[in-house]
């Protein structure tokens, strides 16, 4: 493991990163990608670890007298525990779906490149067209071109 490397990937998930960094990470989107992925099966590992020592803890304070107290403290420093790793987690899922994308497109071939660019200007072309007059749901239908969804009216 670069733990460089692995620095970086944290700043740019934390938003710290400078135009800098990201011009680098971006360099090399498919080692970007084994970064965010390794980080997130660390991070399901500490998870794991965590749920073990809470479970070893319930089976502990199950035997006690005054254990139900306990089991609630130790309930709560679990909840306070895992808080912040689900929450990394989380957003290294969506870090990684977005730079899977990247990886996608650069590797894929051009007719490829070129249906998805043209799928998502027309989805953003009808954005425009409906924007002005509309409500909120108008941006979950361009958000969900991303997906690989037509949610305007009309077909494609």
């Amino acid at each position: 493991m670069d733990v460089e490397y692995a620095e970086l990937v944290r700043l740019e998930l934390r938003g710290e990163a400078s135009v800098e960094t990201i011009a680098f990470l971006n360099g090399d989107p498919s080692r970007w990608l084994a970064e965010l992925q390794r980080q997130y099966l660390e991070s399901e590992s500490k998870l794991d670890r965590l749920r073990a020592a809470y479970d070893a803890e319930m089976a502990k304070y199950a035997k006690l007298k005054r254990g139900r107290r306990l089991m609630g403290k130790a309930t709560n420093v679990y909840a306070d525990r895992r808080k912040p790793i689900v929450s990394l987690m989380n957003l290294l899922m969506v870090r990684i779906d977005s730079i899977e994308r990247i990886v996608y497109l650069k590797s894929a071939d051009p007719s490829e490149r070129a249906q998805v660019v043209d799928f998502l200007l027309q989805g953003i072309q009808e954005h425009r067209k409906v924007k002005t007059g509309a409500g909120d749901d108008v941006d979950a239908k361009l958000w969900a071109l991303i997906d690989g969804r037509w949610m305007f009216e009309g077909e494609l």
